[in-house]
């Protein structure tokens, strides 16, 4: 890759670069352009645009999954190329103190080639895990996403920050049947609260103990709805997969906090942390289970509570 930057005068400058990627496994080849242009105006004010192409591979085992038939076994998918998109991104940014900062994002991502499944609703866009995948993948698929993110910082002054973030936002795709849908990462509205505090103790005041909370308030998962009478013939779980992701659980709130007590020495200094993931109790959703003994399908979810308590030392 390479990246470079041209200061037209003290407050505008461009950036271009390009990146170059080669796979060795199909010999695929992919060329990503980068521009960048950043506009700094009095009051702190400051302008931004960029595009950039971005390429990715899937996971190695994508590619090597075999299928075995009468003539032996093949790799259908050795020849799958990068998924692509295309990047588009504008900001406003504006600086009210030293210590306070506003940046607005407007954004806007078009990806093709995506690998998918023909004639079904599946694209590697919506995997979140699955180690023995053996089905055949063609890259005809396209996704869409779009929308704008705010964030609002203080940097940490005074023993104190805070960062207030939001992200509204579309998410599509389409699968090998054509058709577009919601993603299942679609919850259409992501925000966080961080705040944190710092007082220094001892006789000192050579000591540190810090307080931080995080508060997430965001969408609910999406997800597809059973096909009752295929699942009790399997007896499991049978998707209706002309309707993927067409349903959407409630929004959610989740919150996490740390303690940390610093002691500072001469040589070294311990840090005693105490942290809680999850303080609300909030259930993660994890799809439908199949229930043998009342032979009906529900829904799985469970909520992970997690305190930590950790000792580190530095030197």
């Amino acid at each position: 890759y390479t990246s470079s930057k041209y200061r037209f005068t003290s407050k505008f400058f461009m950036t271009l670069g390009v990146n170059y990627q080669h796979f060795l496994l199909n010999d695929n080849k992919v060329i990503e352009p980068r521009f960048g242009l950043k506009l700094a105006r009095n009051k702190g004010i400051s302008w931004g645009f960029a595009y950039g192409k971005h390429s990715r591979l899937e996971r190695l085992n994508f590619y090597l999954s075999t299928i075995s038939t009468s003539n032996g076994d093949y790799a259908p998918n050795k020849n799958m190329d990068f998924n692509k998109a295309h990047h588009l991104v504008l900001s406003f940014e504006k600086k009210f103190k030293k210590n306070l900062k506003l940046t607005i994002e407007p954004f806007y991502q078009n990806l093709y080639d995506i690998p998918v499944i023909e004639g079904s609703s599946f694209s590697l866009l919506n995997l979140q895990s699955d180690f023995y995948f053996t089905d055949t993948l063609v890259n005809t698929g396209k996704g869409l996403n779009y929308g704008l993110d705010l964030t609002l910082e203080k940097y940490l002054t005074k023993g104190m920050y805070f960062m207030v973030t939001a992200s509204f936002f579309q998410s599509e795709y389409s699968g090998g049947d054509g058709v577009w849908r919601d993603t299942r990462f679609n919850r259409n509205f992501v925000t966080n609260f961080l705040i944190g505090k710092e007082w220094t103790v001892g006789k000192t005041k050579s000591n540190i103990f810090s307080a931080n909370l995080r508060t997430t308030f965001q969408g609910g998962q999406r997800f597809t709805p059973v096909d009752e009478a295929a699942t009790q013939i399997a007896q499991e779980i049978v998707e209706d997969d002309s309707k993927s992701f067409t349903l959407q659980r409630a929004p959610t709130i989740t919150m996490h906090t740390t303690f940390s007590y610093r002691r500072n020495k001469k040589k070294h200094a311990s840090i005693w942390s105490l942290k809680i993931l999850n303080l609300t109790g909030t259930e993660d959703f994890y799809g439908y289970e199949y229930n043998l003994q009342t032979s009906k399908a529900q829904l799985s979810s469970d909520a992970i509570f997690i305190p930590n308590i950790s000792y580190k030392i530095e030197f």
